[in-house]
């Protein structure tokens, strides 16, 4: 999920953004071996702070994980 999350930022907020938080709730477990989707979408902007919702499904309605993660921009002297 932070890969997925990770490149959502990058294409949102540039290379610049790092994981600060990263929350995940299970909800069901995914049967093995199996093939899963990763979706994650940019929710909220705020200064340098960016904040991503991710799920991990199977692509036809079963989520298996729900995620929260927030990303901090660094500061373009820290490059």
């Amino acid at each position: 999920m932070n890969q997925a999350a990770g490149i959502c930022a990058a294409l949102t907020a540039g290379p610049a953004a790092v994981t600060a938080e990263m929350t995940l709730q299970y909800k069901k477990r995914a049967p093995l071996p199996s093939v899963v989707l990763c979706r994650t979408v940019a929710i909220k902007k705020e200064n340098r702070k960016l904040w991503i919702r991710g799920t991990i499904e199977d692509g036809t309605g079963t989520v298996y994980c729900t995620a929260q993660l927030l990303f901090v921009i660094k500061k373009q002297e820290n490059l």
